[in-house]
């Protein structure tokens, strides 16, 4: 109550929201607002003066052009300086089929991938009972909104993600990535993204390479949020993140939060049952620059080339076409699992479904010849989507997509026993929850 006019305007509390409504649906936000405990005031309108005025206490407190403080602001320009190429991957160490299942279960043990139980075990994750797909176990975590009288439940869907190795060979790449993988994750969850929020952690602006590498990357998320039809809500930059002088890694922390207007369309990320058919969705990884792969393979003779290697073209109106088309197929009751391919590649998110999967089901797995087994298998771009599909839903599962033109491949189908990659390796799935559960720390 004591605040003057210029300390309201211009303080930056995070508690305050300001919306723009239209008049007829004023009544029905503040109604929100009294429902969840939360306060709401209408404090002004919308005019076509173009300019800002501000009363306060029935007294004229500020009354000022708009654009000079929007579109017409006076714009720094900072000197920018691409960063230097991170270079070709070079030879790496052959993938022997027999090392296959060790180093499936070495990627599954590593920090980035592995179970967080241990982390979030600690906490209560319920959210009062709202809680209805709890951390750990599907590509997003899913809260019950209720709808109370006369209203039906609606359900919000939660996750964040980056891989900060992306954004360092390739920002434009990265930031697209980052967005792009936040929202599959929440489609592959049933939910329809929504809007999203960032965190974007750089090293020093006034250092030219540093600049260069956040604008690409701002404009990346910008292409990627465009092309998803995402808006950004809000946001938060965290500049000058050095230690003696060396930047950390540009890190653009993407939180995204999806709708789920039906509870029959929350789909899971473990396969349900035997016999469901195996299908890929997307094209094939190309490259592993930049997986996590490289980072935990551990050879001595390539310690360097977990630094090298460039990002394919990222084909973004493709990514927005499977993301479209699988939510469409689980709106109409298609799919029975879907889950991402993302860090690990193929071989940690077809081990993952087996882990999440009730009863830890099996899966036999057929994958075409490829040249180089380890991008096969541990590639992670261009992204992919490993679905499973009853035999009953097989064949207007199949016509959607090939309607769309996007790439399909039937890899297998969910077995009871262990988890079978072709002619690679078997592993039984208590071996893979046994690698995927070791506490990294």
């Amino acid at each position: 109550a004591d605040m003057n006019a210029w300390e309201i305007m211009l303080s930056e509390s995070q508690e305050r929201m300001l919306a723009v409504c239209v008049p007829k649906k004023v009544d029905a936000a503040l109604e929100v607002c009294r429902r969840w405990e939360c306060d709401g005031v209408v404090i002004g309108q919308v005019t076509d003066t173009g300019r800002l005025v501000v009363r306060h206490n029935g007294e004229l407190a500020a009354d000022v052009p708009v654009m000079p403080l929007t579109e017409e602001a006076p714009v720094y320009h900072p000197p920018a300086e691409e960063p230097d190429s991170p270079g070709a991957l070079g030879e790496l160490p052959v993938l022997k089929n027999d090392d296959v299942v060790e180093t499936i279960k070495k990627v599954l043990s590593s920090p980035t991938v592995a179970s967080k139980r241990w982390a979030f075990g600690r906490y209560d994750y319920q959210v009062q009972t709202n809680t209805v797909v709890v951390p750990g176990v599907g590509d997003a975590a899913v809260l019950r909104v209720r709808g109370g009288d006369k209203r039906a439940d609606k359900f919000v869907a939660l996750t964040s993600d980056c891989n900060s190795r992306y954004t360092a060979r390739d920002p434009f790449v990265g930031g697209q990535i980052a967005v792009c993988e936040a929202a599959r994750n929440l489609v592959c969850t049933g939910a329809e993204p929504a809007g999203l929020t960032n965190c974007l952690n750089f090293g020093s602006p006034e250092k030219p390479k540093v600049f260069h590498t956040f604008r690409q990357c701002i404009e990346g998320m910008t292409e990627a949020c465009n092309a998803l039809s995402i808006p950004v809500t809000g946001g938060n930059v965290s500049l000058y993140n050095e230690t003696e002088g060396a930047a950390i890694p540009p890190t653009p922390m993407i939180g995204m939060v999806g709708l789920i207007e039906d509870q029959a369309h929350i789909t899971p990320s473990g396969f349900r049952a035997s016999g469901d058919l195996i299908y890929l969705l997307g094209e094939f990884a190309s490259t592993v620059a930049g997986s996590e792969y490289m980072k935990v393979i551990g050879s001595a003779d390539c310690l360097e080339s977990r630094l090298r290697g460039s990002l394919p073209d990222w084909d973004i109106e493709q990514e927005a076409a499977i993301q479209q088309r699988l939510l469409q197929s689980i709106r109409a009751g298609l799919i029975a699992s879907a889950h991402d391919v993302s860090e690990g590649g193929l071989a940690v998110a077809l081990a993952e479904c087996c882990i999440l999967s009730p009863g830890r089901l099996g899966a036999k797995v057929a994958l075409p010849p490829a040249d180089d087994l380890a991008t096969q298998l541990f590639g992670e771009l261009p992204a992919q989507t490993v679905v499973s599909v009853s035999a009953a839903n097989q064949q207007h599962f199949e016509q959607i997509w090939r309607d769309a033109g996007i790439p399909l491949f039937l890899a297998g189908e969910v077995q009871e026993g262990p988890l079978q990659l072709g002619d690679f390796g078997v592993i039984s799935v208590e071996q893979l929850h046994e690698s995927w559960t070791r506490r990294p720390y």
